[in-house]
């Protein structure tokens, strides 16, 4: 393997409890590919095993790639940042949003959109291997649609005038509203699915901690029939996501609340935990069929 490739080797990553979601998302998805399309899972393993050993990945590389961007990301790689949202904002009591100028250019959609396209190409490079960047962008991939199926990484809170303009630049997907009663930001309340995932494994993960996220996995599966996930699971379009990620920020998240933040009514707990339940099985579920699409042959 090339030298360049070196920086990139993290013999251990301390996780944060959030990426536990990430890990359940992704479980859910091996155990639907597995089932119903494993040729498709074979074909994103192999993927993913050329740069394995450059990220510390071991029991269950599908499921630790998830984190993966989440982890270089936090090894100084704070560049990235933006490729984690798409703020489409949220105004304040109807104010217009037309003000509002924080849309990144590579953002979560873009990445998707590059990526999606890179593996449907088939035009072949003569400097690069295409299978490194396939492995390399497909940790991204798993990882972008967890993403996207968390409302405040679809969504933010803008104003001009709410609290004396404190928003004026959003509120950043939650990360400035701090809610003191469970000492982290909205944002990480949502990340944490309402606080359900608060441990910290490491990678590689132990035989227990693997254990412990495909079981989560098995049991949200089978907690939650199609009529319950409330949207398709097979819609793999991602202006779609978008779209669902904002109504249900302001339908969920942020609803009759905004008055009051950071206190929050004691049933805001439960319903989030509930909520970001079903979320991961449908973004699991959306995960795999994406996949499914984008590593199928075509023989045509």
């Amino acid at each position: 393997m090339k030298s360049y490739l070196k920086p990139f080797l993290l013999l251990s990553a301390c996780l944060a409890y959030w990426d536990i979601s990430h890990m359940i998302v992704a479980a859910i998805a091996q155990i639907q590919l597995e089932r119903e399309s494993p040729s498709i899972y074979q074909e994103a393993y192999s993927l993913l095993q050329s740069l394995v050993k450059f990220f510390s990945e071991d029991k269950s590389p599908f499921v630790e790639a998830s984190v993966i961007p989440d982890v270089l990301k936090d090894e100084n790689f704070r560049f990235l940042s933006s490729q984690h949202v798409f703020k489409t904002p949220i105004p304040y009591r109807n104010e217009s949003s037309l003000n509002y100028h924080l849309q990144s250019r590579h953002n979560a959609i873009s990445i998707l959109e590059q990526t999606s396209s890179i593996f449907k190409s088939t035009r072949k490079s003569q400097k690069v291997k295409p299978s490194l960047v396939k492995s390399f962008l497909l940790r991204y991939l798993i990882h972008l649609v967890g993403d996207l199926h968390q409302p405040l990484h679809t969504s933010t809170l803008w104003s001009d005038t709410f609290r004396n303009g404190a928003y004026r630049l959003s509120d950043y997907g939650g990360h400035k509203i701090h809610l003191t009663k469970y000492n982290m930001t909205l944002h990480e309340f949502w990340d944490s699915a309402g606080m359900k995932y608060t441990s910290r494994l490491s990678l590689p993960l132990s035989n227990e901690d693997h254990e412990y996220i495909m079981k989560q996995a098995i049991n949200l599966i089978d907690k939650f029939s199609s009529e319950k996930l409330k949207a398709d699971p097979k819609q793999i379009n991602f202006d779609v996501w978008i779209k669902e990620g904002k109504e249900l920020a302001e339908s969920q998240v942020y609803r009759d609340y905004i008055e009051d933040l950071p206190n929050l009514p004691s049933f805001y707990k439960f319903e989030t935990q509930k909520e970001c339940e079903r979320l991961m099985v449908l973004g699991g579920f959306r995960l795999a069929n994406l996949l499914t699409h984008l590593l199928t042959k075509n023989d045509a």
